[in-house]
């Protein structure tokens, strides 16, 4: 396989197709003495609404017999480095989540003892650490940890095991039992409802798996199988949830996907390289170019060229999917990983990545500007895209939910909760807002079970929807 896809080829894919979409720029971001690698970014899932918000980087660092768990607010070109937990112990894996209600973020990480391996967690708020709290000790194999807001899980001896943060520190269940690896959950989860992609089976021929769990129907997690044939691993979930894996199909390392979760996956066609180590972005607007949808992509890296590459497949409707080189270095770059980063008032779609040049690992930065084309917005039946305020997720929820809601237009907007007899209960948004999709979340708190209405008042137009509040 190596050598099979040259530089020249690919240059001329690009000039043929003129990809024009992302606009990419590089540079180094972590370069501290040392190796720095095993790295995790903690990005909002929506680059309109949560301008501003920081984007957090947790990073390894090795550096004469010493590991350090680091974490930074790339947002701020200001921001220092934080040590988190240094000494000679080997640590991997760093996680991080929002907490829930906004306040702080929490970081978690494994530690290889005497003893085992340990997995720790600590909160940050504040610009200040809290104590150092035990999960799980004394695990005699690499427990490949995975965190979100509401979870974390981890794998022993070839069973998933979870365990919740919320209202406290839960018991630990197990999802699955028989030669699972590589859990992951969805960044974006709620109380009630979360989601976990993981491998199973024999090495030589794994599948892929999602347990889903949605509280309001039932405990358990539900479980289903996603692959079907041939050799499967390194499951992902995108910035909004999309999925990807590998899977070998007995010539190339190929992507299955799916921009909408898990449904009408897809495979990609590549038959000269190998596609690995994958994850998906689509834009959280529904954008059109002149022509065609503005494209969603593909990032991963590859092996087969003369060094490890990362590249990004742009998917575009009724065209030719084309290939960028975002690397573009004669060292290995590999493990990309995307994030919203918010700089100089902007927005951008970024990918960040491991690079290994001379025997020194440092983590780069390519970032491309988030710009959907809003004048052109058209909905699934190619009409104009009006005013949108969609059902609330979850639904039934207790105590929160999201909702989400669209103006093509800026102006003053209100937002407000009442009762079934039409008593007003919250105001949620009031004052201007950009045209363009916005979130906002409602806490229940204190409330009553029930149904609930939600009203969005935008000048004239008047939207209203029902949700379901279950104690």
């Amino acid at each position: 396989m190596k050598y099979c896809l040259s530089r020249s080829i690919i240059v001329l894919i690009l000039l043929f197709y003129g990809v024009k979409a992302q606009n990419f720029t590089s540079s180094p971001l972590i370069t501290l003495n040392g190796n720095n690698y095993d790295f995790e970014v903690l990005s909002t899932y929506d680059g309109n609404y949560y301008e501003g918000i920081p984007t957090y980087l947790i990073w390894i660092n090795e550096f004469e017999d010493r590991y350090s768990v680091y974490l930074n607010n790339i947002n701020d070109s200001t921001s220092k480095n934080i040590i988190i937990d240094s000494d000679s112990t080997v640590k991997s894996n760093p996680q991080i989540a929002f907490k829930r209600s906004d306040s702080g973020i929490r970081l978690a990480w494994q530690k290889q003892t005497d003893t085992g391996w340990q997995i720790l967690y600590q909160d940050f708020h504040s610009d200040s650490l809290g104590a150092i709290n035990i999960i799980a000790d004394s695990l005699n194999n690499d427990p490949q940890i995975s965190m979100n807001m509401h979870r974390i899980s981890w794998v022993q001896n070839g069973s998933i095991y979870v365990k919740e943060f919320y209202p406290y520190l839960g018991e630990t269940e197990c999802v699955d039992s028989i030669l699972c690896s590589s859990p992951v959950l969805i960044k974006n989860d709620g109380l009630e409802q979360s989601k976990l992609m993981y491998e199973k089976g024999i090495s030589t021929a794994k599948q892929i798996y999602m347990a889903d769990l949605n509280k309001y129907y039932s405990t358990k997690w539900k479980i289903s199988q996603l692959s079907r044939h041939g050799h499967n691993v390194n499951p992902n979930f995108g910035l909004l949830g999309e999925v990807s894996f590998q899977n070998f199909d007995e010539t190339n390392w190929r992507i299955v996907y799916s921009f909408s979760l898990y449904e009408n996956m897809d495979t990609t066609t590549n038959a000269s390289c190998d596609y690995k180590n994958s994850t998906v972005y689509s834009y959280a607007v529904p954008t059109k170019s002149q022509e065609d949808y503005t494209p969603y992509f593909i990032v991963f890296d590859t092996d087969s060229l003369d060094n490890r590459e990362i590249f990004i497949n742009i998917i575009e409707y009724g065209k030719k999917d084309s290939l960028i080189n975002i690397s573009n270095s004669i060292y290995d770059d590999y493990g990309a990983k995307l994030a919203y980063l918010f700089k100089n008032d902007s927005t951008y779609i970024s990918i960040i990545w491991i690079k290994n040049s001379n025997n020194k690992k440092d983590l780069w930065i390519s970032k491309s500007p988030y710009n959907p084309k809003w004048t052109s917005l058209r909905n699934e039946i190619n009409n104009p895209l009006t005013f949108r305020l969609e059902q609330n997720y979850p639904n039934p929820f207790n105590p929160s939910t999201t909702i989400k809601y669209f103006i093509p237009e800026s102006g003053n907007v209100n937002l407000s909760i009442y009762d079934i007899i039409g008593r007003k209960i919250r105001i949620l948004e009031h004052g201007y807002k950009t045209r363009g999709y916005h979130r906002v979340n409602f806490d229940g708190y204190g409330l009553s079970s029930g149904i609930y209405l939600y009203r969005l008042v935008v000048g004239e137009t008047i939207l209203t929807k029902s949700m379901l509040l279950i104690r």
